[in-house]
Formats: structure tokens, C-alpha cells, sequence
């Protein structure tokens, strides 16, 4: 465990557990630091998931995740991330429909982070995704950005090569 590291997850809960003792012992009392958290980036929260995993802090860990859900990661970086937590495949899928219709292809160290399974499924995707016409490169400047229509494609595509489904509804 790097100091770092572990000191990034202590910053999260070690406000609150201050608080919770000057609550306890000054009921009456305000603290302007009630709420706060010095933790913005997603490389922090991307700690926090790390390390609240390490030690079984499930609680922690969710907490990390959700705050993650909010911010924009790099769709790499978030199949990765999701990927080594086993957290739902399903909300990977814009992460994979943005990977498949880019213009540049998968990189080496790209390649090498998500490993031979997901690198292949990538690569049979964006290949689809170009006999579709639904690829970036297949744009021309007249056609940049996306409908709904090419997003359902897109989507189809992640579905049906990933294996992943939209989430279940409830009632």
C-alpha cells in the first residue's frame, strides 16, 4: 500500500469521523466543514475505489463509485476501472459506443490495458461499426456529430458483440 494512496482514502474519512465526535460532544454546535470533501479528481476517486476495495470498505467503495458515475471518465480508463471491479457491464456501454466510432484506432498501451479479450471484441466492433457506415471515419465534415439513429446502432453493436444489456427496469 503506497502512503499516498492510503492517505488519499484517509482524507475522505477522517472529516467525517471528526465531525461526528465534535457532534457528539458539542450537539449545539455548527462546523463549517460538515459535508466537505477535498476529493475532485477522478485519479482520487479512482484511489478511493482502489483502496475501500483493498480493505472491504464496501460502503466506502459505493460511495467512490457513485461520485465517479457523475464525473466524466475517459472511456478507457472506465472499462478498465469497471472492469477490475466487477461493477455493471451495462454502464459501459457509451463507454464502448464512443471507443468503436472514434477516428483513431486502438493504441498499443490501449490495447495492452484492457487485454486480448476486450481488444478483440473492440476491434470486431469498430469493424462493424464501419461496414455500417456508423464509424468516425466514415464521416465527412458535412456529417459530423450523431443522431439517435446512429446511436441505436452504435448501441446494438456494444450490445451484441460485448454481450451486455441495458439495466433492468423497475416497476
Amino acid at each position: 500500500v503506497k502512503a499516498t494512496n492510503f492517505t488519499c482514502l484517509l482524507r475522505l474519512i477522517y472529516p467525517s469521523y471528526v465531525i461526528s465526535c465534535l457532534f457528539s460532544t458539542f450537539p449545539n454546535a455548527r462546523f463549517s466543514t460538515l459535508g466537505s470533501c477535498s476529493i475532485t479528481t477522478v485519479d482520487e476517486w479512482t484511489l478511493i475505489v482502489d483502496q475501500a476495495d483493498r480493505w472491504e470498505m464496501d460502503d466506502l467503495r459505493d460511495y467512490a463509485v457513485d461520485q465517479l458515475r457523475k464525473m466524466y471518465v475517459d472511456p478507457m480508463k472506465k472499462i478498465i476501472l469497471w472492469e477490475r471491479y466487477d461493477l455493471p457491464g451495462h454502464e459501459l456501454i457509451p463507454c464502448y459506443m464512443e471507443i468503436i466510432s472514434r477516428p483513431q484506432s486502438i493504441s498499443l498501451d490501449e490495447a495492452h490495458d484492457i487485454g486480448l479479450g476486450a481488444f478483440v471484441k473492440v476491434a470486431s466492433a469498430r469493424e462493424i461499426a464501419h461496414r455500417k457506415g456508423v464509424c468516425g471515419c466514415c464521416f465527412t465534415s458535412k456529417k459530423r456529430g450523431y443522431s439517435a439513429a446512429v446511436d441505436a446502432i452504435l448501441c446494438d453493436i456494444v450490445k451484441d458483440v460485448f454481450g451486455l444489456s441495458n439495466p433492468p427496469a423497475f416497476p
